[in-house]
Order: C-alpha cells, then sequence, then structure tokens
C-alpha cells in the first residue's frame, strides 16, 4: 500500500472531472473509500488485477491499495489524461495502471474474449450509469471476475430495482462475439 498516495487522496481529492465548466472531485468521497479498503482487505488475496469501468479517483485509490494492475475502461480521455498527470509524481503506480479509451460496451468485450491470462480479483462498475451500459459492464466484468473476487456498482441511474434485479439475477442470453462467445455469470478457472 502506498501510504503517501492514500493519504493524500484523503486529505485533498484531485479533481479529475470538470462538470459544467467546473472542476470536480466525483462521486466517491473518503468516507466510501475507507470503506471499500475495509471490504477489498477482509476479502484476502485481493492484490491481483482490478478492473473498473469509469476513471477518477477510484483509479488512484485502487492503486494506492497495492494492486498488482488497475485497468480502468473510460470513455473520457481528458480525465485519464489528468490521472496519467497526477500520477506523474507516483511513478510505480503510475506503472500499474493500464487505460483503455472509449465506451466499456465496445472496449470491454475484446479483453473479456481475450481473458489475457488476467482475470480480475476486484471490479467497479462506475462509468456509464444507465441500464444498457451497467447491465454489459456487468455481465463482462462477471465473466472476467476470479471466483471469489469482488464486483462493487457505483451510483447508477437504474428505472426501477426490481426490473434490474431480474435481469442482472435470470438473463440467459447468450453474447456472441466474432471471436467467441461469452455466456453471462460463466466464471474464469
Amino acid at each position: 500500500m502506498n501510504t503517501a498516495l492514500r493519504s493524500q487522496l484523503l486529505a485533498a481529492p484531485p479533481a479529475f472531472h470538470v462538470w459544467d465548466g467546473m472542476p470536480q472531485v466525483g462521486g466517491l468521497d473518503p468516507p466510501f473509500l475507507e470503506f471499500m479498503e475495509r471490504v477489498i482487505a477482509d476479502a484476502k488475496g485481493l492484490r491481483g488485477i482490478a478492473y473498473e469501468t469509469g476513471a477518477g479517483l477510484s483509479t488512484a485509490w485502487l492503486l494506492s491499495l497495492g494492486f498488482r494492475e488497475v485497468r480502468s475502461f473510460c470513455d473520457m480521455a481528458d480525465v485519464c489524461g489528468r490521472i496519467d498527470d497526477f500520477l506523474k509524481s507516483f511513478p510505480e503506480e503510475r506503472s500499474r495502471w493500464r487505460h483503455h479509451i472509449g465506451p466499456s460496451q465496445f472496449t470491454l468485450p475484446p479483453h473479456a474474449i481475450a481473458m489475457e491470462n488476467a482475470a480480475a480479483n476486484f471490479c467497479l462498475i462506475d462509468g456509464g450509469h444507465g441500464l444498457d451500459t451497467v447491465f454489459a459492464d456487468f455481465l463482462y466484468l462477471n465473466y472476467m471476475l476470479k471466483e471469489g473476487g469482488l464486483l462493487a456498482i457505483d451510483d447508477i441511474a437504474l428505472p426501477r430495482w426490481s426490473y434490474a434485479a431480474s435481469k442482472i439475477a435470470g438473463e440467459s442470453a447468450v453474447f456472441g462475439q466474432a471471436r467467441g462467445t461469452l455466456t453471462p455469470g460463466a466464471r474464469a478457472r
């Protein structure tokens, strides 16, 4: 764990986002980050690879926790640029960050299909907030999640929780891709 990075993120979180022309820290506040840290710490052995849709304070936070690699799938190149600039002060953490620019529903599938021998220990869905994007992110990240891994979802805009829960729990469709087929709920071994 990088305690200098962690302390800086808690004391003075950087404003990676710009909304309506104003720099913004984003939706993850220090109490949530500390909660996420405790949950990850309680799940032993989760310091391998973390995937996230979206990028921001969570990116730097996951790097501060000591994940071997953090992979962000984010459609905001400017946010990734600000994160990269910030991480120049933390070169070891910067070397462990991989970012993929573009909507997650297009950038995640090739990684899920290839699996790159790098199934995820922790996944955070915090990119697009609509049901279709969150659902696609859930299917692909769930597929890429190691058995015993953790998946977290932050601030999503769902029309009805009961509808979303039924879609997530009961979906049996097979998502075909040019290079392979993914079955929702399948686990990497």
